[in-house]
Parts: C-alpha cells; sequence; structure tokens
C-alpha cells in the first residue's frame, strides 16, 4: 500500500510542479502582453494625436480656403457690379 501512495504523492507532487510551471508560463505570457498593450495603446494615443492634429489643419485650411473664396467672391461680385454701372453710364 505504501509504494502505491508514494506513486500517487509522486504524481501530485508532478501535477503540482506543472501547474506552477504553467502559471509562471500564463503569467509571463500575460505581463508581455500587458507591456504589448501598453505599447500598442500608446501608439494608438500618439496615432490619434496626430490624426487629430492633421484633421485640425486640414479643417483650417478649408476655413481658409472658404474665406478665400468667399472674399474672393465678394469681390468678383464688386467688379462685376462696378462694370455693369460703368457700361451703362457709357
Amino acid at each position: 500500500m505504501t509504494g502505491h501512495a508514494e506513486e500517487h504523492e509522486e504524481e501530485a507532487h508532478h501535477a503540482k510542479d506543472d501547474a506552477i510551471a504553467l502559471h509562471l508560463k500564463m503569467e509571463s505570457i500575460h505581463k508581455s502582453a500587458h507591456a504589448h498593450m501598453e505599447k500598442t495603446a500608446a501608439s494608438r494615443r500618439a496615432a490619434h494625436k496626430s490624426l487629430d492634429a492633421s484633421i485640425k489643419k486640414h479643417i483650417k485650411a478649408m476655413d481658409n480656403r472658404h474665406r478665400l473664396f468667399k472674399a474672393a467672391k465678394k469681390a468678383h461680385e464688386h467688379v462685376v457690379s462696378h462694370a455693369t454701372t460703368n457700361m451703362r453710364h457709357m
């Protein structure tokens, strides 16, 4: 009976060792996953920042273009109205 019990104890020890090894492996995987997530989160934040900046730049450019366009249109209308009144005078 004693030999049988010892066998079981050894099996239990092996199982425990395996469990510990698995746990450590999982822990390291978890840690590296966390590190990776941190890295990707940081790069994602950076990407968002640059994206936001480029969007803002684009909107600003569009705004300026729109302003210029409006100004040009106004100037054009002004010139046209003067031209037509001048023509009437002639």
